[in-house]
């Protein structure tokens, strides 16, 4: 029984070594997740140092490659992969937000005032993603009351050491068991708020034609209606 616990915690952790890819040592079961408490950022940072830009490391038994390699990742998104990643056509929501940005770091240099970059691009990067993904538009910076801001910043306070989250990346095969059981990563407040108003705007979007926006809303509502269609098409063929 102990032999087969070991093969368990440590049988992933020979991925990366069998392709060449460096990285730190993993322990058994949690991989190198305990280097996080030093935080994400100084741990990669760290790696970047001692390993250069491609390494490994493991989210528990899941291995996760690091690169930060611009030629690679410039072949892989755009080269390689350029039909693939459909959120290359939300530049132009992405766009706008930059220049909201720009506009507001104008401002505050015009002021004569100090700018705090990591509060300009924290919210340039929240406007992003409320606006891709939400389909709501949001002045982060000058609305931080928003709700849409505020239920984002508690889901951001992810905590890795989070008991449901260690249960799933140490044991994956409980995944669908806590799902049962209502166990969630963030909270239900939380999930609650997102899901009511996505609902809200996905019903928005079905009652009046949007398809001049494209975010990932109206992708996902495209594809359900076109699966749709389909579907019509092959009942009246089949008639």
């Amino acid at each position: 029984m102990r032999k087969k616990e070991k093969m368990y915690g440590y049988w992933p952790y020979g991925f990366f070594k069998r392709l060449g890819v460096p990285g730190p040592k993993p322990i058994p079961f949690f991989g190198t997740m305990l280097e996080y408490r030093k935080g994400i950022q100084t741990f990669d940072m760290e790696c970047f140092q001692k390993y250069g830009k491609i390494w490994g490391i493991y989210d528990g038994r899941q291995p996760v490659l690091s690169v930060m390699d611009t030629d690679i990742i410039k072949t892989v998104l755009i080269k390689e992969c350029y039909s693939l990643f459909t959120n290359r056509r939300m530049f132009g929501i992405m766009k706008s937000h930059s220049h909201t940005l720009v506009e507001n770091l104008q401002k505050t240099s015009e002021r004569g005032e100090s700018a705090d970059i990591k509060e300009f691009f924290g919210a340039y990067s929240m406007d992003v993603v409320t606006s891709t993904a939400f389909s709501v538009d949001i002045n982060s910076l000058n609305n931080p009351k928003d709700p849409f801001v505020s239920n984002i910043k508690k889901m951001l306070k992810f905590n890795f050491f989070n008991p449901v989250f260690l249960a799933v990346a140490l044991f994956p095969f409980t995944a669908p068991l806590l799902e049962k059981m209502d166990f969630s990563f963030f909270p239900t407040a939380v999930t609650d708020f997102f899901y009511a108003s996505l609902q809200k705007i996905k019903s928005e979007r079905v009652a009046k034609d949007h398809k001049s926006r494209v975010d990932i809303m109206q992708l996902m509502i495209d594809s359900q209606k076109s699966e749709h269609d389909d579907l019509n098409t092959k009942g009246n063929f089949l008639k």
